[in-house]
């Protein structure tokens, strides 16, 4: 058992005990109600795997994953993590390789951030230098956030068989949406399911390219369930990319790309779509 009076405390204390080479900390012990206040990757260096039971955690601190790690809970459900501070991002994975995050539910506070940039996202993947993360992100619930998923100038992202749902927007503020790629490359999101999805389920924006969505079911989406575009002008073009095998059930919205099942907007370009079925779009 490793020494600590909070979970963080515990966690910190099980990876420093890990060999240089890496192991795998078991923290299915951390049982009900836990608060992480502190990065428990902080310093980390180490490659390792974290694996969590049926824990509740309340998150005020973000999580900043290392390379060659893997996060584990023991499912949907049974591992949470909510967000307890607005503005706080669950994980971020900036310029750090080779991970894997798998196997619980983020919760997020429900609240927008009307006129900050910097807004609440579950998970943030992100390179300075556009580098090959190889991070995979699977069977993975995201709800009550304004971002989801967001990938910024990051390339070889895998988004598989996640559950997001119940993203919430303030009119007017750039959010509300289930998976976001800005100029990021080999960005692949494929069977997973998103509903009630206030903006864009999918947006490959900002110079994405090569990158693939499909095989996805998106139901109850307000404005178009996928994406694509580059705005403002100055912005690379969103190219090279594949929709397909899509099911779109039911896209409510009226306005200018609202109500739609698939949009391609300006400054995108060598799109292919292909084999997708939409239900009930608005327009």
């Amino acid at each position: 058992e490793s020494a600590g009076t909070t979970a963080d405390a515990k966690i910190a204390t099980c990876i420093a005990f890990l060999p240089s080479t890496g192991g795998t900390c078991i923290a299915d012990g951390l049982e009900g109600a836990q608060d992480l206040t502190a990065d428990v990757f902080s310093g980390v260096t180490k490659p390792g795997v974290l694996h969590l039971g049926a824990s509740n955690f309340t998150v005020t601190a973000t999580q900043h994953v290392p390379s060659n790690w893997q996060v584990i809970g023991s499912g949907r459900g049974v591992t949470t993590f909510a967000v307890g501070k607005k503005g706080v991002h669950t994980f971020v994975i900036a310029d750090k390789s080779n991970i894997v995050l798998r196997d619980f539910t983020i919760v997020g506070t429900g609240q927008t951030t009307p006129g900050v940039i910097d807004l609440e996202e579950p998970i943030d993947i992100t390179s300075a230098s556009g580098a090959e993360l190889n991070v995979t992100v699977e069977n993975v619930e995201i709800t009550n956030a304004p971002q989801c998923i967001v990938v910024t100038h990051a390339a070889n992202v895998k988004i598989l068989d996640n559950y997001i749902h119940n993203t919430v927007w303030d009119t007017g503020e750039s959010e509300g949406y289930g998976v976001v790629a800005e100029d990021s490359a080999r960005v692949l999101v494929h069977g997973n399911h998103f509903w009630d999805i206030k903006r864009h389920a999918i947006y490959f924006s900002a110079g994405t390219h090569d990158s693939e969505a499909s095989d996805n079911f998106i139901s109850n989406n307000l404005k178009a369930a996928i994406n694509l575009q580059s705005f403002p002008d100055t912005e690379p073009w969103t190219e090279n990319n594949v929709i397909a095998n899509n099911v779109i059930d039911t896209v409510s919205g009226t306005g200018t790309d609202d109500g739609v099942g698939i949009s391609v907007l300006r400054r995108a370009r060598n799109i292919h779509i292909s084999d997708n079925v939409i239900l009930r779009p608005h327009d």
